[in-house]
């Protein structure tokens, strides 16, 4: 039998996976909490055990959804790895167009995901968890193997999750001056750089 803290955090699991399907279905602005716990299947009252109100549930959601989808990823880099080197940019690489990979089968989001980067790579960084620190170890990898320190990593890691992610984003919905193909060249580029030892990132 499920105990107490399992049945809470299966909850707590129903109402976000509710809210990225209405969120995506629907966009942000078109549903209310009370369409999230309906879908969900919970009373309303227990929406406020676990979020503050709507923008509450949409920054949880977002780092919830930022962590399923990088360890999918990461999951799909260490079986590549184990049939090809790869080198510390090609690894990083990897994960830039995964995640470019899984933005453009979830366009209606995109405007969504762009808000929330920078708090998506804070929080993951900072998490206490520890499948999500396993993984946030292994973006952090490439860095360290360039010589960078821990927290100078953890800062490359940040800058690039925020700068290539909201140009890359811009990109999807037509708001960069250049389509994502024509700016792929140019991550990789910025990538591979900030990955070569003895070189500033």
């Amino acid at each position: 039998m499920a105990s107490v803290a399992q049945k809470k955090l299966d909850k707590k699991l129903r109402l976000l996976k509710s809210a990225y399907a209405l969120f995506e279905s629907r966009g942000v602005n078109m549903t209310a909490v009370e369409d999230v716990v309906k879908a969900a299947g919970v009373a309303k009252g227990t929406f406020y055990l676990y979020f503050k109100d709507k923008h509450d549930l949409v920054d949880q959601m977002m780092i919830a959804q930022s962590r399923s989808v990088l360890h999918e990823i990461l999951g799909e880099l260490q079986q590549k790895r184990e049939t090809e080197a790869l080198s510390p940019a090609d690894r990083l690489i990897f994960v830039f167009d995964r995640i470019f990979a899984h933005l453009l089968q979830h366009q209606k989001l995109v405007p969504l995901i762009c808000t929330n980067l920078s708090a998506c790579c804070r929080a993951n960084c900072e998490s206490e968890d520890e499948a999500t620190r396993e993984d946030m170890k292994q973006l952090l990898d490439p860095f360290l193997e360039a010589g960078l320190n821990e927290i100078d990593a953890k800062i490359h890691l940040f800058l690039l999750s925020d700068m290539l992610g909201g140009l890359c984003c811009e990109a999807l919905l037509g708001e960069a001056p250049y389509e994502l193909e024509r700016i792929r060249p140019c991550v990789v580029s910025i990538i591979t750089k900030s990955v070569t030892p003895g070189k500033e990132g």
